[in-house]
Protein backbone atom coordinates (compact mmCIF):
# COMPACT_ATOMS: atom_id res chain seq x y z
CA UNK A 1 0.00 0.00 0.00
CA UNK A 2 1.64 3.25 -1.16
CA UNK A 3 0.41 5.31 1.82
CA UNK A 4 2.05 3.22 4.53
CA UNK A 5 5.57 4.70 4.50
CA UNK A 6 4.97 8.32 3.55
CA UNK A 7 7.02 10.89 5.45
CA UNK A 8 4.08 13.26 5.83
CA UNK A 9 0.35 13.38 5.21
CA UNK A 10 -0.32 13.95 1.52
CA UNK A 11 -2.20 17.05 0.44
CA UNK A 12 -2.22 16.23 -3.28
CA UNK A 13 -1.78 12.87 -4.98
CA UNK A 14 -1.40 12.14 -8.68
CA UNK A 15 -2.18 8.54 -9.59
CA UNK A 16 -1.44 6.99 -12.96
CA UNK A 17 -2.68 3.42 -13.35
CA UNK A 18 -2.89 1.14 -16.35
CA UNK A 19 -6.28 0.29 -17.77
CA UNK A 20 -5.41 -3.38 -17.23
CA UNK A 21 -5.25 -2.72 -13.49
CA UNK A 22 -8.29 -0.43 -13.34
CA UNK A 23 -10.47 -3.03 -15.06
CA UNK A 24 -9.47 -5.70 -12.54
CA UNK A 25 -11.76 -5.92 -9.48
CA UNK A 26 -10.07 -5.03 -6.19
CA UNK A 27 -10.86 -7.40 -3.36
CA UNK A 28 -10.50 -6.24 0.24
CA UNK A 29 -11.47 -8.11 3.43
CA UNK A 30 -15.03 -7.49 4.57
CA UNK A 31 -15.43 -5.41 7.72
CA UNK A 32 -18.66 -7.13 8.66
CA UNK A 33 -18.49 -7.56 12.46
CA UNK A 34 -20.43 -10.82 12.48
CA UNK A 35 -17.96 -12.71 10.31
CA UNK A 36 -15.07 -14.63 11.78
CA UNK A 37 -11.72 -13.69 10.20
CA UNK A 38 -11.28 -17.15 8.64
CA UNK A 39 -14.72 -16.93 7.07
CA UNK A 40 -14.55 -13.29 6.04
CA UNK A 41 -15.53 -12.69 2.47
CA UNK A 42 -13.92 -10.13 0.25
CA UNK A 43 -15.70 -7.05 -0.97
CA UNK A 44 -15.16 -5.99 -4.57
CA UNK A 45 -14.70 -2.25 -4.98
CA UNK A 46 -13.74 0.07 -7.81
CA UNK A 47 -10.24 1.45 -8.17
CA UNK A 48 -11.18 5.09 -7.57
CA UNK A 49 -13.14 4.28 -4.39
CA UNK A 50 -10.26 2.20 -3.14
CA UNK A 51 -7.74 4.99 -3.73
CA UNK A 52 -9.97 7.60 -2.11
CA UNK A 53 -10.40 5.40 0.97
CA UNK A 54 -6.62 5.30 1.47
CA UNK A 55 -6.21 9.08 1.58
CA UNK A 56 -7.22 11.84 4.00
CA UNK A 57 -10.60 13.37 3.18
CA UNK A 58 -8.98 16.75 2.52
CA UNK A 59 -6.47 15.31 0.03
CA UNK A 60 -6.87 16.15 -3.66
CA UNK A 61 -6.75 13.00 -5.79
CA UNK A 62 -6.04 13.39 -9.49
CA UNK A 63 -6.19 9.93 -11.04
CA UNK A 64 -6.23 8.64 -14.61
CA UNK A 65 -6.00 5.27 -16.31
CA UNK A 66 -4.05 4.79 -19.53
CA UNK A 67 -2.39 2.09 -21.63
CA UNK A 68 0.89 2.41 -19.73
CA UNK A 69 2.44 4.33 -16.85
CA UNK A 70 5.78 5.79 -15.81
CA UNK A 71 6.97 5.76 -12.21
CA UNK A 72 9.97 6.30 -9.96
CA UNK A 73 10.90 4.33 -6.85
CA UNK A 74 10.91 6.05 -3.48
CA UNK A 75 14.72 5.96 -3.25
CA UNK A 76 15.01 7.57 -6.74
CA UNK A 77 17.19 4.72 -7.93
CA UNK A 78 14.76 3.22 -10.41
CA UNK A 79 12.43 4.67 -13.02
CA UNK A 80 10.31 2.36 -15.16
CA UNK A 81 8.01 2.57 -18.13
CA UNK A 82 5.28 -0.05 -17.65
CA UNK A 83 3.22 -0.76 -20.75
CA UNK A 84 0.30 -3.14 -21.32
CA UNK A 85 0.45 -4.59 -17.80
CA UNK A 86 -1.05 -4.14 -14.34
CA UNK A 87 0.83 -1.22 -12.85
CA UNK A 88 0.32 1.98 -10.89
CA UNK A 89 2.52 4.98 -10.05
CA UNK A 90 1.79 7.67 -7.48
CA UNK A 91 3.22 11.12 -6.82
CA UNK A 92 2.35 12.18 -3.25
CA UNK A 93 2.91 15.82 -2.31
CA UNK A 94 2.41 17.34 1.15
CA UNK A 95 0.52 20.57 1.71
CA UNK A 96 2.92 23.48 1.38
CA UNK A 97 2.86 27.25 1.13
CA UNK A 98 4.89 27.58 -2.07
CA UNK A 99 2.86 25.27 -4.29
CA UNK A 100 -0.90 25.07 -4.60
CA UNK A 101 -3.20 23.11 -6.89
CA UNK A 102 -6.47 24.24 -8.41
CA UNK A 103 -8.54 22.09 -10.73
CA UNK A 104 -11.40 22.66 -13.12
CA UNK A 105 -13.30 20.19 -15.26
CA UNK A 106 -14.27 21.02 -18.82
CA UNK A 107 -16.07 19.46 -21.75
CA UNK A 108 -16.27 20.22 -25.45
CA UNK A 109 -19.11 22.65 -24.77
CA UNK A 110 -16.65 24.93 -22.96
CA UNK A 111 -16.82 27.57 -25.63
CA UNK A 112 -19.07 30.38 -26.76
CA UNK A 113 -19.85 32.03 -30.05
CA UNK A 114 -18.43 35.54 -30.35
CA UNK A 115 -19.81 38.46 -32.35
CA UNK A 116 -18.16 37.18 -35.53
CA UNK A 117 -19.85 33.80 -35.21
CA UNK A 118 -16.60 32.00 -34.30
CA UNK A 119 -16.37 29.50 -31.44
CA UNK A 120 -14.00 30.76 -28.72
CA UNK A 121 -12.92 29.51 -25.30
CA UNK A 122 -15.11 30.58 -22.38
CA UNK A 123 -12.62 31.84 -19.76
CA UNK A 124 -15.32 31.97 -17.07
CA UNK A 125 -14.87 28.21 -16.68
CA UNK A 126 -11.52 28.68 -14.93
CA UNK A 127 -12.88 30.90 -12.16
CA UNK A 128 -11.72 28.47 -9.44
CA UNK A 129 -8.15 29.79 -9.76
CA UNK A 130 -7.78 32.79 -7.43
CA UNK A 131 -7.34 36.09 -9.24
CA UNK A 132 -3.72 37.23 -9.33
CA UNK A 133 -2.20 33.86 -8.47
CA UNK A 134 0.74 32.94 -10.69
CA UNK A 135 0.02 29.81 -12.76
CA UNK A 136 3.16 27.83 -13.59
CA UNK A 137 1.48 25.04 -15.53
CA UNK A 138 -1.86 23.65 -16.61
CA UNK A 139 -1.95 19.87 -16.87
CA UNK A 140 -4.69 18.59 -19.21
CA UNK A 141 -6.01 15.03 -19.07
CA UNK A 142 -8.63 14.18 -21.71
CA UNK A 143 -10.60 10.98 -22.13
CA UNK A 144 -12.32 12.18 -25.30
CA UNK A 145 -11.34 14.34 -28.26
CA UNK A 146 -10.56 17.88 -27.12
CA UNK A 147 -11.60 20.69 -29.43
CA UNK A 148 -8.55 22.80 -30.40
CA UNK A 149 -10.21 26.04 -29.26
CA UNK A 150 -10.18 24.72 -25.69
CA UNK A 151 -6.46 23.95 -25.48
CA UNK A 152 -5.47 27.02 -27.47
CA UNK A 153 -7.93 29.10 -25.44
CA UNK A 154 -6.29 27.91 -22.24
CA UNK A 155 -2.83 28.75 -23.58
CA UNK A 156 -3.99 32.22 -24.57
CA UNK A 157 -5.65 32.80 -21.20
CA UNK A 158 -2.65 31.53 -19.19
CA UNK A 159 -0.10 33.06 -21.49
CA UNK A 160 2.99 32.49 -19.31
CA UNK A 161 2.08 28.97 -18.20
CA UNK A 162 3.24 25.64 -19.57
CA UNK A 163 0.35 23.61 -20.99
CA UNK A 164 0.92 19.85 -21.09
CA UNK A 165 -0.89 16.54 -20.88
CA UNK A 166 -2.54 14.02 -23.13
CA UNK A 167 -5.33 11.60 -23.90
CA UNK A 168 -6.08 8.82 -21.42
CA UNK A 169 -8.56 5.95 -21.27
CA UNK A 170 -10.38 7.06 -18.12
CA UNK A 171 -10.61 10.01 -15.73
CA UNK A 172 -11.13 8.70 -12.19
CA UNK A 173 -12.84 10.31 -9.22
CA UNK A 174 -14.38 13.30 -11.00
CA UNK A 175 -17.37 13.29 -8.66
CA UNK A 176 -15.20 13.94 -5.59
CA UNK A 177 -13.33 16.70 -7.44
CA UNK A 178 -16.63 18.37 -8.31
CA UNK A 179 -17.57 18.30 -4.63
CA UNK A 180 -14.50 20.41 -3.77
CA UNK A 181 -15.76 23.13 -6.11
CA UNK A 182 -19.41 22.79 -5.17
CA UNK A 183 -20.47 21.63 -8.64
CA UNK A 184 -22.13 18.51 -9.97
CA UNK A 185 -20.61 15.89 -12.22
CA UNK A 186 -21.86 15.92 -15.79
CA UNK A 187 -22.06 13.12 -18.34
CA UNK A 188 -20.16 15.38 -20.73
CA UNK A 189 -17.11 15.83 -18.48
CA UNK A 190 -14.08 14.82 -20.51
CA UNK A 191 -11.21 17.18 -19.65
CA UNK A 192 -9.55 17.45 -16.24
CA UNK A 193 -7.27 20.47 -15.85
CA UNK A 194 -4.93 20.88 -12.87
CA UNK A 195 -3.21 24.23 -12.33
CA UNK A 196 0.14 24.30 -10.52
CA UNK A 197 0.35 27.71 -8.87
CA UNK A 198 2.73 29.79 -6.79
CA UNK A 199 5.25 32.62 -7.11
CA UNK A 200 8.09 30.16 -6.49
CA UNK A 201 6.87 27.50 -8.91
CA UNK A 202 8.94 27.27 -12.10
CA UNK A 203 8.00 24.95 -14.95
CA UNK A 204 9.72 24.05 -18.22
CA UNK A 205 8.81 21.54 -20.91
CA UNK A 206 10.24 19.89 -23.99
CA UNK A 207 8.71 17.88 -26.84
CA UNK A 208 10.55 14.76 -28.01
CA UNK A 209 9.25 14.52 -31.56
CA UNK A 210 8.55 11.56 -33.81
CA UNK A 211 11.84 11.87 -35.67
CA UNK A 212 13.85 11.31 -32.46
CA UNK A 213 14.78 7.64 -32.86
CA UNK A 214 17.88 6.94 -30.76
CA UNK A 215 19.06 7.15 -27.17
CA UNK A 216 21.63 9.81 -28.12
CA UNK A 217 18.96 11.98 -29.73
CA UNK A 218 16.75 11.61 -26.64
CA UNK A 219 19.69 12.68 -24.50
CA UNK A 220 20.21 15.78 -26.61
CA UNK A 221 16.56 16.76 -26.16
CA UNK A 222 16.53 16.22 -22.40
CA UNK A 223 19.79 18.15 -22.07
CA UNK A 224 17.95 21.16 -23.49
CA UNK A 225 15.68 20.89 -20.45
CA UNK A 226 18.75 20.64 -18.21
CA UNK A 227 20.17 23.78 -19.84
CA UNK A 228 17.24 25.77 -18.43
CA UNK A 229 19.12 25.53 -15.09
CA UNK A 230 16.06 25.11 -12.91
CA UNK A 231 17.05 24.39 -9.29
CA UNK A 232 16.67 20.64 -8.75
CA UNK A 233 16.67 20.50 -4.94
CA UNK A 234 12.87 20.41 -4.81
CA UNK A 235 11.75 19.18 -8.19
CA UNK A 236 9.60 16.54 -9.86
CA UNK A 237 8.64 15.81 -13.44
CA UNK A 238 5.89 14.43 -15.64
CA UNK A 239 6.23 12.32 -18.77
CA UNK A 240 3.33 12.12 -21.20
CA UNK A 241 4.22 9.71 -24.00
CA UNK A 242 2.47 8.23 -27.00
CA UNK A 243 1.59 4.54 -26.72
CA UNK A 244 3.42 4.18 -30.04
CA UNK A 245 6.74 5.02 -28.38
CA UNK A 246 8.36 3.09 -25.54
CA UNK A 247 9.67 -0.40 -26.19
CA UNK A 248 7.95 -0.76 -29.56
CA UNK A 249 9.58 2.43 -30.79
CA UNK A 250 13.15 1.91 -29.58
CA UNK A 251 13.17 -1.92 -29.43
CA UNK A 252 14.44 -1.37 -25.89
CA UNK A 253 12.73 -0.80 -22.57
CA UNK A 254 12.85 2.46 -20.53
CA UNK A 255 14.94 4.49 -22.97
CA UNK A 256 13.47 7.94 -22.34
CA UNK A 257 12.97 7.48 -18.59
CA UNK A 258 16.50 6.12 -18.13
CA UNK A 259 18.01 9.05 -20.01
CA UNK A 260 15.98 11.41 -17.86
CA UNK A 261 17.23 9.63 -14.72
CA UNK A 262 20.82 9.96 -15.96
CA UNK A 263 20.49 13.72 -16.54
CA UNK A 264 18.21 14.44 -13.55
CA UNK A 265 19.31 11.85 -10.95
CA UNK A 266 17.45 13.51 -8.06
CA UNK A 267 14.16 14.31 -9.78
CA UNK A 268 11.35 11.72 -9.70
CA UNK A 269 9.28 11.41 -12.86
CA UNK A 270 5.73 10.10 -13.29
CA UNK A 271 3.28 9.88 -16.16
CA UNK A 272 1.52 7.73 -18.70
CA UNK A 273 1.41 6.36 -22.25
CA UNK A 274 -1.66 7.75 -23.99
CA UNK A 275 -3.29 8.23 -27.36
CA UNK A 276 -2.21 11.78 -28.18
CA UNK A 277 -0.04 14.37 -26.45
CA UNK A 278 -0.49 18.03 -25.56
CA UNK A 279 2.47 20.35 -25.00
CA UNK A 280 5.14 22.60 -26.48
CA UNK A 281 8.77 23.58 -26.00
CA UNK A 282 9.14 25.99 -23.10
CA UNK A 283 12.87 26.31 -22.55
CA UNK A 284 13.31 29.68 -20.93
CA UNK A 285 16.52 29.80 -18.94
CA UNK A 286 15.99 30.21 -15.20
CA UNK A 287 17.61 33.24 -13.60
CA UNK A 288 17.19 34.17 -9.92
CA UNK A 289 14.50 36.74 -9.27
CA UNK A 290 16.79 39.67 -8.59
CA UNK A 291 18.09 39.50 -12.16
CA UNK A 292 14.86 38.38 -13.78
CA UNK A 293 15.00 41.29 -16.23
CA UNK A 294 17.74 39.38 -18.05
CA UNK A 295 15.64 36.23 -18.29
CA UNK A 296 15.59 35.68 -22.03
CA UNK A 297 13.57 32.90 -23.59
CA UNK A 298 15.91 30.95 -25.90
CA UNK A 299 12.95 29.60 -27.85
CA UNK A 300 12.01 33.18 -28.85
CA UNK A 301 8.28 32.45 -29.12
CA UNK A 302 6.19 34.74 -31.26
CA UNK A 303 3.73 36.93 -29.38
CA UNK A 304 1.41 36.72 -32.38
CA UNK A 305 1.22 32.97 -32.94
CA UNK A 306 0.54 30.21 -30.42
CA UNK A 307 2.82 27.13 -30.45
CA UNK A 308 1.59 23.83 -31.82
CA UNK A 309 -0.01 22.00 -28.90
CA UNK A 310 -1.44 18.71 -30.19
CA UNK A 311 0.94 15.93 -31.25
CA UNK A 312 1.20 12.23 -32.09
CA UNK A 313 4.13 9.82 -31.63
CA UNK A 314 5.80 12.28 -29.27
CA UNK A 315 6.76 12.50 -25.60
CA UNK A 316 6.15 15.63 -23.52
CA UNK A 317 8.48 16.13 -20.55
CA UNK A 318 7.52 18.66 -17.88
CA UNK A 319 9.99 19.73 -15.18
CA UNK A 320 8.60 21.44 -12.04
CA UNK A 321 10.93 23.22 -9.62
CA UNK A 322 9.99 24.89 -6.31
CA UNK A 323 12.38 27.49 -4.94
Amino acid sequence: MFTENLYSEPGTVFVFCTSHLMEKPIRVPSRHRMRLPRNAKCEVIEMEKYLKALLPKTCYLYAVAADGVVGTSKDLKTTKEMEQTEAISCLCLPKQDKLSFHHFILDNHTSRVDDSGSSVFDASKVSHIPTGEKVGAILMFCDEYCLPEISYGLKSHFNEAVLAGGYVDHLLGLNSLHSYNGTEESDDDSILCVALCGENVHVRSVVIKEEVLSRSEVEQKIKSLKDCHLPEGRSFAFMFACIGRGNAYYQEHNVESQVFRKIFPNTPIFGFFGNGEIGFNSLKEYVPKMTDVNNVDRTTPSTKYLPKLHHAYTTILVLVSIT
